[in-house]
């Protein structure tokens, strides 16, 4: 059988990992969230001013120092604020415990792989065959 590093980083980590989660899964049924500080821009397509209150806006060429002759411009403005966090709870405790959950994925494809061959190696030779070989369940 290969070696399943990842699972091996969980299996260390279980104990205090499952106690983080309880833990925030308790401060979230308190309604005590996780929060981050965004800054980000929003942008908005407007129609121009000075054309609306200057000149005409059927106006084609246009000498409009704000527009440049397009009628419209783009407003900027800078929104900053708390944000609920965008991840799951095993989502934060993967990247807190550095555990790489595309590569346990993996590992689970690999586990099911060998044991589906196992499966078909002791089901080809019915003497030895104890029974059947039943499949774990998966979960994730």
């Amino acid at each position: 059988m290969a070696e399943y590093p990842e699972h091996d980083k969980l299996k260390a980590i279980k104990d205090e990992s499952q106690a983080q989660g309880e833990l925030l899964d308790w401060l979230a049924s308190q309604g005590i969230n996780l929060m981050v500080w965004k800054i980000h821009q929003e942008q908005e397509q407007k129609q121009c001013w000075r054309c609306v209150h200057f000149t005409k806006i059927s106006t084609l060429n246009c000498d409009c120092i704000t527009c440049h002759g397009t009628h419209e411009y783009t407003s900027s403005t800078t929104v900053e604020g708390w944000s609920p966090i965008n991840k799951s709870i095993p989502d934060l405790l993967a990247e807190y415990h550095k555990i790489d959950l595309k590569k346990l994925d993996q590992e689970k494809q690999i586990m099911l792989t060998e044991l589906q061959e196992l499966g078909e190696d002791v089901s080809d030779n019915e003497n030895d065959n104890p029974g059947p070989i039943q499949r774990p369940s998966r979960t994730s």
